[in-house]
């Protein structure tokens, strides 16, 4: 198996956890005794718990819809500072020319905003790679690099993260409007813009450090 294919694998799973509509959603049973007394049955059959559902892909076999991509309504309620608060990036900061020193909820926010990107979607791609937006990793981290792209055009976490975005985001129009001309080559030829943004981000990704 590619090392993309084993990155992307691995990258919905964390999606899933940070992203809503991949989610298993609760079921709940009616209440018998809520009914009105005319649609009471004669006799209640015990109730079967039923087991929560696991998430899945989508049906078409999509990875992702191409509503998680962008910054679009999904994106408008979400807290950078309380998602990452428990993750060592929480307390770092970075000197922008523009901002001055900046926290890196604020970076994350940023480019999100400036490319169009979703910032749950970009905030779960770097974790994959560096495992220090949600926790504190017990290896030395590279803050210069910490997506592992190194490249003297992308120091630091503002461009890393931009690097993500511009990845996603030509993918994405590419397949999408056809602007610009980009050829992927993707497992499936019927995925959406959203998956062929990540199949493609993941495979430029394993160019850069070296393993395609």
């Amino acid at each position: 198996m590619s090392r993309p294919i084993i990155a992307l694998t691995i990258a919905v799973l964390t999606l899933a956890c940070n992203l809503p509509f991949l989610r298993p959603q609760a079921y709940t049973h009616p209440v018998a005794q809520t009914l009105p007394p005319a649609f009471l049955p004669t006799a209640v059959s015990p109730v079967v718990d039923t087991p929560t559902p696991i998430p899945t892909l989508d049906p078409t076999g999509n990875l992702l819809p191409d509503s998680e991509i962008v910054y679009g309504p999904a994106a408008l309620d979400f807290d950078a500072l309380a998602a990452m608060q428990d993750g060592y990036l929480v307390q770092t900061t970075q000197y922008l020319p523009s901002t001055g020193l900046t926290p890196a909820p604020q970076i994350l926010l940023r480019v999100a905003i400036e490319n169009s990107i979703n910032p749950r979607l970009l905030m779960s791609l770097l974790d994959a790679q560096c495992g220090c937006v949600f926790a504190y990793p017990s290896h030395k981290l590279d803050e210069t690099y910490l997506l592992g792209v190194h490249d003297e055009r992308y120091k630091g976490l503002y461009r890393q993260l931009t690097w993500i975005a511009e990845r996603l985001s030509e993918a994405f129009y590419a397949r999408q409007f056809g602007s610009p001309p980009l050829e992927i080559p993707l497992p499936n030829p019927q995925w959406n813009a959203g998956s062929a943004a990540l199949w493609h981000y993941f495979r430029e990704l394993a160019v850069v450090q070296g393993n395609p």
